[in-house]
C-alpha cells in the first residue's frame, strides 16, 4: 500500500477513569452535598505523524503510551481519590491530613473538564518534540456519569 508523504493533521483519543468527590456550593439541587463519581476521561490529541524512518515514534502522532503517562501524571494522578472543593469551602474536619484540593472555580464537570485540557495543554507545551510537530489538545471528553458528559 502506498501512502502519499503528504503530512496531514492526525487525532488520537485515549481513555481513563479516575475517582473523585466534589461539592457544590450554592447549589439549590443535591449536588449541594459531598457527593462522588466514577469519572471517565477521554483525552484527543491533533498533530502531524512523526516522520522519522530510523525512530520508534515513526508514523505517530504521539506514542498512546507517551500521551498515558502525561494525563496521569499532570491530572489522573493528583484527582484520583480527591476531594475537590473551591477555596473558602470549610468542612470542620482536619483537611491537611486530608486528599482535599481546593480549587478557584466551583468543581462542576464544566469547569473541571476546562481545568484538566488547560493542565494537559502546559505539560505538551514544554515538550519540544511534540510542538515541532504542531501537537494539541484537540478535545476533552469528560463523563460525570455514564449518561452525562462535557466536551471541551
Amino acid at each position: 500500500m502506498y501512502i502519499h508523504n503528504k503530512r496531514r493533521v492526525v487525532k488520537i483519543t485515549k481513555k481513563f477513569e479516575f475517582e473523585m468527590a466534589h461539592k457544590l456550593n450554592n447549589h439549590a439541587k443535591k449536588c449541594k452535598y459531598i457527593h462522588g463519581h466514577s469519572y471517565k476521561l477521554e483525552v484527543t490529541v491533533s498533530g502531524i505523524p512523526l516522520d522519522d524512518s530510523f525512530g520508534s515514534s515513526d508514523g505517530m502522532v504521539m506514542d498512546f503510551g507517551d500521551l498515558k503517562a502525561l494525563v496521569k501524571e499532570s491530572v489522573i494522578s493528583k484527582l484520583d481519590h480527591a476531594l475537590l472543593l473551591k477555596e473558602g469551602t470549610n468542612l470542620g474536619i482536619g483537611e491537611e491530613k486530608e486528599n482535599i484540593i481546593k480549587t478557584n472555580f466551583t468543581p462542576t464537570a464544566e469547569m473541571l473538564a476546562i481545568w484538566l485540557r488547560e493542565q494537559i495543554e502546559e505539560r505538551i507545551s514544554k515538550e519540544e518534540h511534540y510542538a515541532k510537530r504542531n501537537v494539541a489538545v484537540a478535545n476533552i471528553r469528560l463523563y460525570e456519569t455514564s449518561t452525562s458528559y462535557v466536551d471541551c
